[in-house]
């Protein structure tokens, strides 16, 4: 039997891959031999020592069944992947044998794998998980919420979407902060000084300094700003490529609405010199924070007082 869970949301796609074992550990009563193997660490011993060759090959003592989860083949050595491929026909119709393949983004380099083991594998045994949208990110907070007896307001489930979007890692990670007693609205309350400076940094540098001395007041550090700024300009330069390219529904897909629609208007008077401008500065200003070059705050100040980016 095959199986084949892949996609560039990797948080859900685990806990699927983590399912189907468990379900099919459950159904063989304990009498299942489970072998993990790594596509990216197979490649780097011996390739005529590879465990992906010994799939298929060598039964159990003491278990009539056999799951292989193999994890990144798409980075194994080239002779695994020939054994493999040679054989998934074979080892789909082995009713004493499943072999559980996991992926992740399916890019240029590992799209010929995941288009061949696809094929092979029954469509109901095959999932792809892609990243979420705004849309079906708020809906996936909501079910995952109450699936942890978490009670989130509609206002709690936006602003969770709108700060992280379809991260489903990172939502999980919020999700279990809120288990605890963390508060979004208050954590929001936070997010809204840092981004407000960050709203006032892209559009004006100058006018930016007092909301930055705000945020340091309430004791933000400063490495947590330029990230914020860092995530800022990542989106704004997402919408500018939109708007040059007449295609800003598919260049802004993972960024809420409405952080589109805020930086429209500012990706509208800029161009890429001024984009390279913030990006090269704002590197500068996070390599001084990391490495000491200037002490906190000193790097932020000068990037919100240096010559503004040409616009």
């Amino acid at each position: 039997m095959l199986f084949f869970v892949y996609g560039a949301d990797t948080y859900r796609s685990r806990k699927k891959l983590a399912h189907i074992v468990a379900d099919l550990e459950k159904k063989a009563g304990g009498a299942l031999a489970v072998t993990r193997i790594d596509g990216a660490e197979a490649a780097a011993g011996r390739a005529d020592a590879s465990p992906i060759k010994a799939v298929g090959r060598t039964a159990s003592l003491f278990s009539e069944k056999e799951l292989y989860v193999i994890e990144r083949i798409s980075e194994a050595d080239a002779s695994d992947w020939q054994y493999v491929k040679a054989r998934l026909a074979e080892w789909n119709d082995d009713k004493r044998l499943a072999v559980v393949f996991w992926e992740g983004a399916a890019d240029r380099t590992a799209k010929p794998y995941i288009t061949a083991i696809a094929a092979a594998t029954p469509k109901k045994q095959c999932q792809e998980f892609k990243m979420f949208t705004p849309a079906l990110a708020e809906r996936w907070i909501a079910a995952e919420a109450a699936a942890r007896g978490l009670m989130l307001s509609a206002h709690e489930i936006g602003m969770l979407a709108e700060r992280f979007g379809g991260d489903t890692w990172a939502l999980a990670h919020e999700m279990e902060k809120i288990a605890h007693g963390w508060s979004v609205t208050r954590e929001a309350a936070r997010g809204d000084m840092i981004w407000h400076f960050a709203d006032s940094f892209l559009q004006n540098r100058l006018r930016a300094f007092r909301p930055l001395y705000a945020i340091l007041a309430a004791g933000e550090e400063p490495i947590a700003i330029v990230g914020a700024l860092a995530s800022s300009l990542r989106a704004l330069a997402q919408v500018w490529h939109g708007l040059r390219h007449n295609d800003v529904a598919r260049s802004t897909a993972r960024l809420h609405p409405f952080v589109v629609k805020k930086h429209a208007g500012i990706a509208g008077r800029l161009d890429r010199a001024a984009i390279a401008a913030y990006f090269a500065d704002l590197a500068r200003a996070d390599r001084e924070l990391k490495t000491g070059g200037l002490p906190p705050p000193l790097p932020l100040e000068r990037l919100v007082f240096q010559k503004s980016a040409p616009r």
